[in-house]
């Protein structure tokens, strides 16, 4: 059998390149805590460290790094194993290094001798002959629409009867748009026929294919006026909801 039995994550999300260890794993683990500590950026480390393919410099750099652009600010995800299947019958202790910082080919490192693992491809080979690992989000991925819609509320409609200014903008922008819109439907059919000159090509080649022009009637302003405003999370450094534990979404 091969298992973890201790794990160092730094630079990864919610984790700076301090100290920040697991120790003394086993077969089965349960993490408990508190929400907004990092339990769920744990098991997205681990994820991390076999599929480095995920990985998403965006969200996943710790955002304090990413700030002052230091030389190592990518994840490293340090796992030390016990092992007894490396060398048949014996059993090896030995830490295999996942470091983000480093070129594709050069990703994983290890303080193993053993010729399975001395080099990166090697050791990406036998990780994936020996775990298949599998991360299950408990994420509403629907949050961040619902956040979207909270915005809308908020802003555009208690604002709307708290501050006149904002009331005024937003019934003249609303006012304008109704006036494009209706402009635009009047010249649809002349817009389409230009376009549709555009397609010759296709039809000397015989394919049938026109373009045509749909206005979405129910689409909503408030989706244009707050286009560029999202709702983050601020502790400490603010991220979006989806780059934060299942606990406090």
């Amino acid at each position: 059998m091969i298992k973890i039995s201790h794990l160092k994550i730094s630079n990864f999300r919610s984790f700076t390149n301090q100290d920040n260890t697991i120790s003394e794993l086993d077969v089965l683990n349960i993490f408990a805590g508190r929400n907004n500590v990092g339990k769920t950026n744990v098991l997205r480390a681990i994820n991390l460290f076999f599929n480095p393919k995920s990985y998403n410099p965006s969200i996943d750099r710790n955002a304090i790094k990413e700030i002052t652009k230091g030389a190592t600010k990518d994840p490293v995800i340090t796992v030390d194993f016990v092992d007894d299947e490396l060398e048949s019958g014996k059993e090896s202790k030995y830490q295999i290094y996942c470091n983000l910082n480093k070129e594709e080919s050069e990703i994983y490192k290890t303080n193993s001798r053993h010729a399975k693992l001395n080099s990166s491809s090697k050791i990406k080979k036998y990780l994936s002959t020996k775990f298949k690992c599998v991360y299950l989000s408990t994420t509403d991925q629907d949050l961040s629409s619902q956040a979207f819609s909270l915005l809308n509320d908020m802003v555009l409609e208690y604002f709307k009867k708290k501050h006149k200014k904002i009331k005024q903008t937003v019934e003249e922008f609303e006012r304008q748009y109704d006036l494009l819109l209706g402009t635009f439907k009047e010249h649809i059919n002349d817009i389409e026929s230009d376009l549709d000159n555009e397609f010759e090509l296709f039809r000397e080649n015989h394919i049938e294919i026109k373009p045509k022009l749909v206005i979405d009637d129910k689409a909503k302003i408030t989706e244009f006026l707050l286009k560029n405003i999202s709702l983050k999370l601020d502790d400490d450094y603010a991220q979006i909801i989806d780059a934060k534990g299942a606990g406090v979404q």
